[in-house]
């Protein structure tokens, strides 16, 4: 007698393989996730950075905001909408997760954000250190999340 069909085996077999493969995908997709959020948080500091240099050049005194250029609890941008017309949001949460400081003259600043995993060592414009060394000085970010800068 010939059976037509697959045996209970070869079906758990083949759902165990299927299974394996959509957690490799799953896997992968969730570190093109975080990669593509870091992208995001990276590209919205850049764009600050741009800001704030139109800022200083339009300034007759040449000098940069000394506070913060958003106010993240209202969302409201402090620099003007020719500079920045659009208020940067963290891409999980919406949480603080950027970072600016100006030194007292406000001539030089930093501004810095939280990204997630390791800390970028190879992101071009990477000022982290260069804002984080000095002790006293201003321009250090908090909290010790902040793994990327950006400076004039």
């Amino acid at each position: 007698m010939e059976r037509k069909g697959f045996t209970l085996i070869e079906l758990l077999v083949v759902i165990a393989i299927i299974g394996i493969l959509s957690g490799v995908v799953l896997a992968s997709l969730n570190t093109a996730r975080l990669k593509a959020r870091n992208a995001q948080r990276i590209s919205d500091a850049r764009q600050v950075a741009l800001a704030l240099e139109f800022f200083f050049d339009d300034q007759a005194t040449g000098k940069y905001p000394t506070s913060a250029i958003v106010d993240f609890t209202t969302g409201q941008t402090l620099l003007a909408a020719q500079y920045l017309p659009q208020t940067p949001i963290e891409p999980v949460t919406g949480r603080q997760a950027y970072r600016y400081r100006s030194n007292a003259p406000s001539v030089s600043y930093c501004f810095g954000v939280s990204l997630e995993g390791t800390a970028p060592i190879n992101v071009p414009d990477n000022d982290r250190v260069g804002c984080r060394s000095g002790g006293a000085d201003p321009n250090v970010l908090t909290p010790a999340a902040i793994n990327y800068a950006i400076g004039p």
